[in-house]
């Protein structure tokens, strides 16, 4: 499907991430200093930040918000959407987008909602936003879009560990009636779905047990079907 925004600005964009750095061109315990040459090559990825375990992916969106609505000079009361796009939440109940319009200071007359999307989920948020925007009252926007990727990681995991970070970002739209439009290309293939995900977690593989503890060999495999598996030439292809 295509769709096109009309009327409405891209007004700034601030990023937030964690001080941890990590590079396995420096650290060679999962990569020969051959392989971390290659897979640089490959993917383009020289470090990934890594968060802390007391931050989510909420703070660091929060923190990019914060400094993008005092570089754009906005009252945070003038946003009237707020998109939060991450497979990271801080809760299963309540929609961290609602947690978030409290921390900044947002009116409680704005629309806000999650969006759990991984990879697509930036243009699915601005798309959203924008289209929201130009069907509406509205004149202020904020897309959020952050992960905690790192934390969904097998450890020694060489297919996924080298790719996945952590950071958080903010979009800022407004409208205006002179703007460039801005065009969207949105489709979807769930006939790939195991090929990228985290089996436990949801519902169809809770990970809550139930009257009776779990045996120590179903332990360890919720372990690890609680961490991300990628099948990266499938996802490519």
């Amino acid at each position: 499907m295509k769709a096109i925004i009309e009327g409405v600005r891209i007004a700034g964009f601030r990023a937030a991430v964690p001080p941890h750095r990590h590079s396995f061109l420096e650290d060679h315990s999962l990569f020969t200093a051959e392989e971390a040459e290659k897979l640089f090559a490959t993917t383009g990825v020289y470090e990934r930040r890594i968060a802390p375990p007391h931050i989510c992916a909420s703070d660091m969106c929060v923190a990019a918000a914060e400094g993008l609505l005092a570089q754009l000079g906005w009252d945070p009361a003038s946003i009237d959407v707020l998109v939060f796009v991450s497979q990271d939440p801080d809760y299963n109940v309540p929609a961290t987008s609602c947690v978030m319009q409290k921390r900044l200071g947002l009116s409680t007359g704005a629309a806000c909602f999650d969006v759990n999307l991984g990879c697509s989920g930036f243009v699915y948020g601005l798309w959203m936003a924008g289209r929201l925007l130009g069907g509406s009252t509205g004149r202020r926007a904020i897309v959020l879009c952050g992960d905690t990727s790192s934390r969904h990681l097998v450890p020694g995991d060489r297919s996924t560990l080298p790719l996945f970070g952590d950071a958080g970002g903010a979009v800022a739209l407004e409208v205006s009636q002179g703007a460039t439009p801005i065009h969207v290309v949105v489709g979807t293939d769930g006939g790939g779905a195991k090929n990228i995900w985290v089996k436990a977690g949801g519902r169809r593989n809770s990970l809550v047990p139930g009257r009776e503890p779990w045996p120590a060999e179903k332990q360890e495999r919720m372990f690890t079907d609680s961490r991300l598996s990628l099948n990266g030439a499938e996802v490519f292809a």
